[in-house]
């Protein structure tokens, strides 16, 4: 039984939240249809149809007898009508497989429609016995005459579908054929050759189902209202002192009254803005402006009811940025660094051509690399790309000012003809077989000649290959390849993608390889930077070629969208300070992966990532800046002084930091950044507060001025401070931060550098480690002399010689060394701390303790493993002691190198006795006097 009814025409898309084509989810949908909106409805109540299947379908399978031939539907396998199994009423189809396809399709001229309107087609579905095959949706559009339109079908995903029902949907779009006036429908369980991809190419045995079946009812056709909710920004990135406005079209032809729910969430998901009002179909948008008051990274929903039932809802992305500097206002600090950073995409998209300008803008982007070739790329679709590509040359912008083309995909034809694999592109470009030149030749020339003139930089191959470091005829085919680029484009430099974990030292070989980019996937962790940079100054060709890091983006739904921008944050500043730290002078580029994605449907908008905002905003932080120091002041934080590349720029310093792994109280940058109050800016570029000094006890009278500023795991920007007075601090230091557990004294160095353009003098305190205990003890800690002067000409660095003793029983691990100074001549008068870190270690002996609670809940077990790291046998005497119980000694004799051994530490009723102590546990070499102390608390 099918009920029509026809609405008037509707002309609002749906695409940016169902993805219009292709869309597919087992997901529940409305139970009672409504009927103002349904244009059909199968049901399968057909009382008085006298066959076996339903009066409006037909069997779409091969039939030999009737001169059918649709391979892969075998004639044997019969939809047929079902009166056990149902959704709703007494009757459903059921799809059996017994080798090959099944499929029931709607008879033509059944279901006419409007062909501007859109559709949503569901039905509902449930299977058993299917273990290769899946079941699908298909919808494809009729002329006047019954006949498909070439290109209108659209089909579900394949799914498996349970034994309960399911709801399966597919969105139709109007307006993309015309001449439609009819819709069709199949309902169709299909084996794995129809929808899964060949691994072995036409050699593919594929695995079918021989027994199994799924049951479909309420196959339901609903007419769509269209809705279109996009930014006052064609790249919605809008970009202050602009407030984000929301321009929401709806076009409807029901008549109906309409209500639209707006609901805007911050990146935490939380609940930021929820408006409502009334809406009219109309030509003109409504415009909507959210209550939001900080930049980042939103997403936006506009729920649209009909009479309270809601009937479609349009989803929206973007982000919200600091105002972009005039290039008036770009002061030489900033254009020193300009040209570092840079945006990236592998895959052409047509789209981003007319937005490059104002995308380049809002995300402070120097440079673009795109993509001309992929798997389709034929001559006619180069030629094609490289004319779209050549408007960039006429465009007149100060965003960006360099263009680098990808090369990342062998084309199929090239790659058919020359047998090789889609990551060969070096060695299709090296080509020198004459009957495969003309064909390289047809691919490559147009993209040469059009853009040869203004496009220096190519990128061979994709981001993620590895075969140029295997292959030993690398260097070779890079010089065919920069040969064959030579012809048209003058001075071409040949940019190779090279795996983060392989070694550089190969590309000292590689004469045509002027440029190197390196990718590195978003979730691979944030040193991973060091270590690349590392390996690359270690390999000797910094100097000499140029280096791009390609930070991964697109894994936020994976990770959050607050920890993928976290992690690209601290990427950017550990590339900053690598670079000061390994001392490179041939700084690399930075460029951001794909930070956006596009939104399906007959109008796809551009919809940024959260890496994009947190991308901007870092930029404007480090731009014109370099780290000068490392400050980490707790185990567990990262702490970076930035100071301006350029000192007569006023740019100012600045501090960035974040925690790892310190505890949530012991997380805070304690230091004096100057006398006025230090502003604090999140990740996103929102000011979160600003910090003034506070005053601490110095003990004798004496008060010490200090920020004391708190940070999490995502990172923090501090501006406003004492650039001077922040290099002065940081520069006290240990030379050696490290002491030997074994009897001292110990003889170090404290060196300070006077930053100032003035002399400086006065007197050195170490108050920390303390001579004393809390209680008043004596803490078994000697530093001679405590008190130091000192003098400092301008820019000079001075050393000040100090001996340390600590007690044997001296925990090891990570210590504080504080030290107050107070300056008699100087740029300031004020009493400043600086606070640095030294570790007490054995070196060779490693020693890790943990307690275990018995299974009898009250006994207590220490177990203590200790670890030989010299190269030699040793023998040490290993022991433990407890309040209120008898030391425990365990000697280890000829522990060899390398290896471990484990000693356990029985404490009876320990929980009860020992709960809120301690229990220590030593490790001593006799030879070298040496002991090393560790704790484990009993909770």
């Amino acid at each position: 039984m099918v009920r029509d009814r026809f609405a008037n025409s509707v002309w609002i898309t749906v695409c940016t939240l169902l993805g219009v084509a292709g869309y597919a989810a087992a997901q529940d949908s409305p139970e009672t249809p409504r009927s103002d909106r349904v244009i059909a409805l199968f049901d399968f109540e057909e009382p008085d149809n006298p066959f076996d299947f339903p009066g409006s379908f037909f069997r779409a399978q091969s039939d030999p007898n009737a001169g059918i031939e649709r391979p892969g539907y075998p004639v044997f396998n019969i939809a047929e009508f079902d009166f056990e199994q149902s959704y709703s009423g007494s009757a459903s189809v059921r799809l059996p497989v017994r080798r090959g396809s099944v499929s029931l399709r709607l008879r033509p001229g059944v279901l006419p429609i409007f062909p501007d309107a859109d559709y949503r087609l569901s039905c509902k579905v449930r299977a058993e016995g299917l273990v290769h095959s899946r079941f699908r949706l298909v919808a494809r559009f009729l002329d006047t005459s019954g006949e498909p339109i070439a290109g209108s079908e659209l089909s579900s995903d394949p799914i498996m579908p349970g034994a309960g029902w399911e709801a399966v949907e597919v969105v139709i779009p109007g307006g993309e054929a015309p001449g439609a006036a009819f819709l069709q429908i199949d309902t169709e369980v299909i084996q794995p050759e129809l929808f899964a991809e060949p691994t072995l190419g036409k050699h593919q045995v594929w695995e079918e189902d021989y027994s199994g079946a799924a049951w479909v009812d309420d196959v339901l056709v609903e007419q769509l209202p269209r809705l279109s909710l996009r930014t006052q920004s064609d790249t919605n990135i809008v970009a202050a002192p602009d407030i984000p406005e929301f321009r929401l079209l709806v076009r409807d032809l029901t008549g109906h009254n309409l209500e639209a729910h707006l609901v805007v969430r911050d990146h935490f998901g939380r609940v930021v803005d929820r408006q409502t009002r009334e809406v009219q179909s109309s030509q003109i948008p409504s415009v909507w402006r959210p209550s939001i008051s900080r930049f980042g990274w939103y997403t936006a929903d506009v729920h649209l009811l009909s009479t309270g039932y809601e009937i479609s809802v349009v989803p929206l992305v973007f982000c919200w940025v600091p105002e972009v500097p005039e290039e008036a206002a770009v002061d030489s600090t900033i254009s020193i660094s300009k040209g570092r950073y840079g945006l990236g995409a592998e895959t052409f998209e047509d789209a981003l051509i007319p937005i490059i300008d104002e995308l380049a803008e809002r995300l402070s982007a120097d440079t673009f690399t795109l993509g001309a070739w992929e798997s389709t790329t034929s001559p006619d679709a180069s030629s094609a790309l490289a004319l779209r590509m050549g408007e960039l040359s006429n465009t007149s912008t100060s965003s960006w000012n360099t263009l680098g083309i990808s090369l990342p995909e062998v084309p199929e034809e090239l790659s058919r003809i020359m047998q090789a694999d889609p990551d060969e592109v070096l060695r299709v470009l090296a080509v020198n077989d004459n009957d495969t030149i003309d064909t390289v030749d047809s691919m490559i020339e147009p993209l040469l000649d059009r853009l040869g003139q203004f496009v220096r930089r190519w990128r061979i191959g994709p981001l993620t290959s590895t075969k140029p470091f295997w292959d030993p005829t690398t260097p070779e085919q890079a010089s065919r390849a920069r040969a064959l680029l030579s012809l048209l484009v003058p001075g071409p430099i040949v940019d190779l993608p090279w795996s983060p974990l392989h070694d550089f030292s190969a590309l000292s070989e590689m004469d045509a390889v002027a440029a190197v980019t390196v990718h590195l996937p978003q979730g691979s962790g944030i040193h991973v930077v060091k270590d690349v940079l590392t390996r690359w100054k270690d390999s000797g060709i910094s100097g000499t070629k140029s280096l791009t890091l390609s930070l991964g983006t697109g894994r936020s739904g994976q990770f959050g969208p607050g920890q993928a921008s976290s992690e690209l944050v601290k990427r950017m500043v550990l590339i900053e300070d690598t670079i000061t730290e390994l001392g490179l002078t041939k700084l690399p580029d930075v460029e951001l992966d794909k930070p956006w994605q596009w939104s399906d449907g007959l109008d796809p908008q551009f919809m940024p990532t959260p890496e994009a905002a947190a991308w901007r905003a870092t930029i404007d932080r480090l731009r014109g800046r370099r780290v000068a120091a490392n400050l980490t002041f707790e185990p567990g934080t990262h702490v970076y002084l930035l100071t301006p590349i350029d000192p007569e720029s006023g740019r100012g310093g600045a501090l960035v930091a974040w925690n790892d792994t310190a505890s949530f109280d012991e997380a805070s940058v304690e230091i004096f950044l100057g006398e006025d109050d230090v502003t604090a800016i999140d990740m996103w570029g929102n000011t979160s507060g600003t910090i003034s000094p506070k005053r601490l006890d110095a003990g004798n009278g004496a008060g010490i001025d200090i920020h004391e500023i708190p940070i999490t795991t995502d990172p923090v920007f501090i501006e406003g401070i004492d650039v001077e007075l922040a290099l002065f601090t940081s520069s006290i230091r240990l030379d050696n931060p490290v002491l030997q557990a074994t009897p001292g004294p110990h003889e170090r160095t404290i060196s300070l550098r006077n930053p100032w353009t003035v002399a400086i003098d006065g007197s050195l305190i170490i108050s920390e480690p303390s001579p004393r205990l809390p209680s008043g003890m004596q803490s078994g800690w000697e530093i001679s002399p405590r008190v130091i002067r000192f003098s400092a000409a301008p820019g000079e660095t001075i050393e000040i010689p100090i001996s340390i003793a600590f007690p044997a029983v001296e925990p090891a691990g990570q210590k504080q060394l504080v030290i107050d100074v107070l300056l008699s001549a100087g740029p300031t008068a004020e009493r400043i701390r600086s606070a640095s870190k030294f570790d007490v270690e054995l070196e060779g002996i490693e020693l890790d303790v943990r307690a275990i609670v018995a299974s009898n809940g009250t006994d207590v077990a220490v177990e203590a493993v200790v670890t030989n790291t010299t190269l030699e046998p040793v023998d040490l005497d290993l022991s433990a002691a407890a309040r209120g119980y008898p030391r425990q000694g365990a000697p280890i004799a000829q522990l060899a190198p390398g290896a471990s051994v484990v000693r356990r530490f029985m404490y009876p009723g320990g929980m009860d006795r020992l709960k809120g102590g301690e229990i220590y546990v030593s490790v001593e070499d006799p030879l070298r006097l040496g002991r090393l102390n560790k704790s484990v608390a009993i909770d």
